[in-house]
């Protein structure tokens, strides 16, 4: 499936202060972002949040995100509501709490923050049973170029969730959403971005108009490529896949194998279920039973449900 939408990180590369100065605050160092954010610059309090989350130049520190993403919240700034409500809701640094999320979601989501608004919306159909107030928030995200928001419509004209079912809607809104990751892949050499070119590449979905879908591998393994070699994990399964059936490559067991552990040991689950295949099968790598139940229970115990079967075809 196509992954999400590239964060206000990505997003936000020239941000402008308070202070009217335009401002990598990427570029800064630890000491001048901490400086900055204890003099009271969202900005720089969003983007300090940002490196506890992650750990960039730092250890990851749960409260420390929360503290500086609410910092800056509460001085309004849409990136930092937004990232402070996907604490809430995931209960990073704080209590699980979704009504707090849909309140900060829908405080950047009025302020234009297309990640906030296709939340809220997202919200609105989970809290509160209303799939045409969802369908209205998430509009205005994917009218905006929000590629995720795309794709979720385009599940709802499928679906018929929210609005009329439409199949024909449903391929035009999953065109965009290809349309708008091809964009942002470009602009922006996201890993996210990239990895969901190639996934469009890989269904036969681009922005072209046409009755049916065609695939094109070449261009898949192309943009899988890129973000494999930033080491984003599920393009790197997806290239181990191509690899294996020999598409828009020469099959090569030994490189998918190696593709697959490389995502493994971002722990993707997927990948855990296709190492188990691989010792099961002997793809890459010697046929080992043992291998292949270890690999599978691991897949298992991530949420790759279809790694049950497998267990029970080797009585496991």
């Amino acid at each position: 499936m196509p992954d999400a939408v590239p964060s206000a990180e990505h997003k936000s590369a020239q941000p402008v202060t308070p202070h009217g100065k335009n401002v990598d605050w990427r570029q800064k160092s630890l000491d001048v972002l901490h400086a900055e954010a204890s003099n009271g610059n969202p900005m720089a309090q969003f983007h300090l949040g940002t490196r506890y989350e992650r750990g960039i130049g730092v250890a990851i520190h749960e409260r420390e995100t929360v503290n500086w993403y609410r910092r800056a919240a509460e001085q309004g700034l849409a990136e930092a509501q937004n990232a402070l409500a996907s604490c809430y809701a995931r209960g990073f640094g704080v209590l699980k709490n979704y009504h707090d999320a849909e309140k900060w979601w829908h405080l950047a989501a009025n302020q234009g923050n297309t990640d906030a608004q296709l939340s809220f919306g997202v919200m609105c159909d989970q809290l509160h049973d209303d799939p045409e107030e969802a369908v209205k928030w998430i509009r205005l995200a994917a009218e905006a170029g929000n590629p995720e928001a795309s794709e979720e419509i385009s599940y709802r004209y499928f679906r018929g969730k929210g609005v009329e079912q439409d199949e024909t809607e449903s391929l035009k809104w999953e065109r965009l959403a290809a349309e708008q990751w091809h964009h942002a892949a470009i602009e922006l050499d996201d890993a996210k971005a990239q990895y969901n070119v190639g996934w469009h590449y890989l269904q036969g979905i681009t922005s072209e108009t046409g009755s049916e879908p065609q695939k094109d591998y070449d261009e898949a393994v192309k943009w899988l490529r890129k973000s494999a070699d930033q080491g984003y994990a599920k393009a790197q399964r997806e290239l181990g896949s191509c690899y294996q059936y020999g598409r828009g490559v020469k099959a090569d067991h030994a490189e998918a194998f190696r593709l697959f552990s490389c995502a493994a040991a971002h722990g993707d689950a997927k990948a855990f279920f296709r190492l188990g295949w691989c010792h099961e099968y002997g793809i890459g790598v010697p046929e080992s039973r043992s291998e292949a139940i270890k690999w599978y229970r691991r897949a298992l115990e991530a949420g790759d449900s279809s790694a049950e079967s497998a267990l029970d075809r080797l009585g496991s």
